[in-house]
């Protein structure tokens, strides 16, 4: 529970940071790390984010990914908008990562 927990917080940082950059039109790519892939809890709660999104005027693709490692590495070369990753891979992007955990 408390890495779900991280996850949607890191989750809805990443996405309102997002929103504010003025990219509110503009097809945005959410990464999303979930052992599970598109079936798993992280997924839906996120898809939850995506359908609130479309109220904020932001439109929002999902991408699940079982492989964090992989998606971190996306992440870094531009190829995710944002992501919902674990407080442990998240630490290089956010230091105070591990006081959310």
């Amino acid at each position: 529970m408390k890495i779900i927990k991280t996850l949607i917080g890191l989750s809805t940082l990443s996405l309102l940071t997002m929103l504010s950059l003025n990219t509110a039109h503009a097809k945005l790519t959410f990464c999303v790390f979930d052992l599970v892939g598109t079936q798993g809890d992280v997924y839906a709660l996120m898809k939850d984010y995506q359908l609130a999104s479309k109220q904020w005027g932001a439109n929002i693709e999902l991408k699940a990914y079982t492989d964090e490692r992989v998606l971190t590495e996306d992440f870094k070369a531009g190829k995710c908008d944002g992501a919902s990753i674990t407080g442990m891979r998240g630490r290089q992007f956010n230091s105070f990562t591990g006081s959310i955990d």
